[in-house]
């Protein structure tokens, strides 16, 4: 359906995961780029579930709301559009999910501590690399991922149904 984010989503996770069970030495070296493979599948996670949810809709959800990195703005549109969709949806399976975003974008609400070592006026991030616990990013990750991927499934299956008459 739609644009293929979940099948990159899903590459980026998989490298994520491939790191995390296989550090030992070099794990302060490879903690940033780590971080950003979760985080990076998260956004496009979210990008696929505002992509197909614009389709469901029938609304523009391309251009602008796509076009940022900021996973906070991602996550309100695409929380929106959930609660639009499926209003049965529990409001603390959302806020659990919500909860794992509101976490990330806090100290890398563009995507960019991960990727660089200084910000845009050249002073260095003060994010300490010891502070971030790898393992338990891979299982929160895996949660809110296993989460998106049964929205998808839902979205889809309306999608199937709605000429049919059916929810």
């Amino acid at each position: 359906m739609g644009l293929p984010f979940s099948e990159h989503a899903d590459g980026f996770k998989h490298a994520a995961d491939l790191l995390v069970q296989n550090l030992r030495r070099e794990r302060n070296s490879l903690v940033y780029p780590v971080c950003y493979l979760y985080r990076h599948c998260l956004e496009l996670w979210l990008k696929h579930l505002i992509a197909m949810l614009g389709v469901y809709l029938k609304q523009d959800f391309f251009g602008e709301k796509l076009g940022t990195h900021d996973l906070a703005k991602l996550w309100n549109i695409c929380r929106s559009g959930l609660e639009e969709v499926m209003p049965s949806l529990s409001k603390e399976n959302l806020s659990e999910v919500e909860e794992c975003i509101k976490a990330l974008a806090s100290f890398d609400k563009d995507g960019e501590i991960f990727r660089y070592p200084v910000n845009k006026r050249l002073g260095r991030w003060q994010l300490p690399v010891r502070a971030i616990g790898l393992n338990k990013m891979s299982k929160t990750v895996s949660t809110v991922v296993e989460r998106f991927e049964s929205y998808s499934l839902e979205i889809n299956h309306r999608l199937d149904t709605r000429d049919w008459g059916r929810p």
